[in-house]
């Protein structure tokens, strides 16, 4: 795994020297010469997912022969930091980003400045960045209660694929229209984690909440409208955002609207017709 996500950042940085006449080095973010897994070298990164990709491989093989642990009062507590931090973050970037300052749809360059609109996008994505490794923590406590059924590769390939775009907007592009994936997708995961929250809270709500699938149509609706608007951004000339991480966030999102489709119709309609 170290050796595939080296492999992407050498194409980055042959595809922004190629293309765009820089290094990628180079062309970083020198606001993120300072934070945490994001400064120097990608090697920080390597190390956080190869050890996430190993604990999918190997956490299910570490309990095969444990009972699983209950965690209900962690539960709780997880979920309701997650509704905490998602909403204030979210709440924050929507404020700076869209309604106080204006926000170019169709081509918003990152602001690499220290204004304020800046230093909110800056500071936003690392810590979007930091909540992609904290969210983590769900595939700890699948693995913990022993719940093999949710360990599928779309949980595993969606924290995985987030976490590393959230990285590369950190460390090159944090802000543009990155902001607008970022928003959507954290106020998606506040109404997410206060389901999970409410359900762990009281057990026995699981069965009688019946807005559970609309969930998985929310989140199916995310990836459709981030795919279109990373596809429009991509017909804009002489904006000057890295066109190569539009289509991969175009492709990225795409491929999880595949994903997550073919999981609501395995889960909901087929079960239906049966």
């Amino acid at each position: 795994m170290a050796v595939v996500i080296e492999s992407i950042y050498d194409f980055y940085n042959h595809v922004f020297t190629t293309l765009r006449g820089l290094n990628f080095v180079r062309c970083r973010d020198p606001r993120s010469d300072e934070l945490f897994i994001i400064r120097g070298s990608p090697l920080g990164i390597v190390l956080v997912l190869s050890a996430y990709c190993a604990l999918c491989k190997f956490g299910p093989m570490l309990m095969a022969n444990k009972k699983p642990i209950h965690l209900h009062y962690t539960m709780i507590i997880y979920n309701f930091l997650q509704v905490g931090l998602n909403l204030y973050l979210g709440v924050t970037l929507f404020y700076v980003l869209f309604l106080k300052h204006k926000f170019n749809f169709r081509c918003q360059e990152v602001d690499y400045s220290f204004s304020e609109r800046g230093i909110t996008e800056y500071q936003g994505t690392y810590a979007y960045f930091l909540l992609k490794i904290f969210d983590f923590c769900d595939t700890v406590f699948i693995i913990l209660k022993k719940k093999s059924s949710q360990l599928s590769f779309l949980h595993c390939y969606h924290h995985f694929g987030i976490c590393l775009a959230s990285y590369i907007a950190s460390k090159w592009v944090a802000g543009g229209p990155g902001a607008v994936l970022a928003v959507i997708n954290i106020f998606v995961h506040v109404i997410m984690y206060f389901y999970y929250f409410i359900t762990a809270f009281k057990p026995e709500l699981k069965k009688s909440i019946w807005w559970k699938k609309y969930i998985t149509q929310l989140q199916i609706i995310q990836f459709a409208v981030v795919a279109s608007y990373f596809f429009q951004f991509n017909l804009q000339k002489n904006c000057n955002y890295p066109f190569v991480l539009t289509w991969v966030m175009f492709i990225q999102n795409l491929f999880m609207f595949i994903l997550f489709s073919d999981f609501y119709r395995k889960t909901y309609l087929r079960k239906k017709s049966q």
